[in-house]
């Protein structure tokens, strides 16, 4: 037998006539269910949360627009075959400002994030950029993605308790910087 419940909430909301804009979002999910090892018949129970806030601009007359956003995840695990609970979480910050006006395009992205579990804790930053020039049939443009991170990195952790033992290695990709150009060929 198992169950499972959830619900979610989202609101996007224009702030005193402005062309800024309230976004929020909350969501959860819990759910039950049987299982059976060596013949032990346990109840195992899972709950997620998500929760987010921010703000965006959409100005028309202005070439420069920005969004910020704050967010948080949880998920906690339980089973009544063991007194050990998994939690883990996360939540950060997003940002992005861009620009557009005439043959210029250009957008910076920053994200910082800090995860936690049991066993371990590690906190990820995270900045971009794309910047796009069009010169008549030709656009040029320059594109970097965790340039924070230019190495690869990894991270290792271990979890011994009296129930289980667990070993894992996460391993980020490396970031990236892209110039280039693209002509178009269609007459």
């Amino acid at each position: 037998k198992s169950s499972k419940i959830g619900g979610s909430l989202r609101i996007d909301k224009g702030l005193f006539n402005t062309p800024v804009y309230f976004n929020g979002s909350a969501l959860a999910s819990k759910s039950k269910w049987r299982s059976a090892a060596e013949g032990v018949v346990y109840e195992v129970s899972f709950l997620r949360q998500s929760y987010m806030a921010g703000l965006s601009s959409h100005f028309k007359s202005l070439p420069v627009n920005a969004k910020a956003a704050w967010f948080y995840k949880e998920s906690l695990s339980s089973s009544d075959a063991s007194s050990v609970e998994a939690k883990g979480s996360s939540n950060g910050v997003t940002a992005e400002v861009s620009f557009s006006k005439s043959a210029l395009r250009a957008a910076v992205k920053f994200a910082a994030e800090r995860q936690k579990n049991n066993s371990w804790e590690t906190t990820e930053n995270s900045l971009g950029f794309a910047v796009n020039y069009k010169i008549k049939r030709w656009t040029l443009f320059a594109k970097g993605e965790n340039i924070l991170n230019l190495d690869e990195s990894s991270s290792v952790s271990e979890d011994l308790t009296p129930e289980w033992a667990s070993y894992s290695q996460v391993r980020e990709h490396s970031g990236f910087i892209l110039l280039g150009g693209r002509v178009n060929l269609s007459f």
